[in-house]
């Protein structure tokens, strides 16, 4: 696991943005994390709301964002199919 202070900053950053765009802002991001995954969710319609949250912004590091999320769904055992992931 990289330790670096900014790849983490990068990750607790695109996982907020991420829970707030489904929670919304106060909640405690390890709280929204837990909450999350203890939900039954339809986690491909966030991911496109997320997606389409950070085209609106013009981020530039929309790839880094999808990415953290990514790796926390897959980390956490939820699978989306293939076909999503292109």
């Amino acid at each position: 696991m990289c330790k670096e202070p900014s790849t983490v900053r990068a990750y607790r950053s695109a996982l907020r943005s991420f829970f707030d765009l489904i929670y919304g802002v106060g909640e405690v991001l390890h709280d929204k994390s837990e909450r999350y995954l203890t939900e039954k969710r339809n986690y491909e319609e966030y991911l496109i709301k997320f997606l389409n949250s950070m085209a609106d912004q013009r981020l530039r590091s929309d790839a880094v964002y999808f990415s953290v999320i990514e790796a926390f769904l897959q980390k956490n055992g939820i699978e989306l199919s293939q076909f999503f992931w292109r």
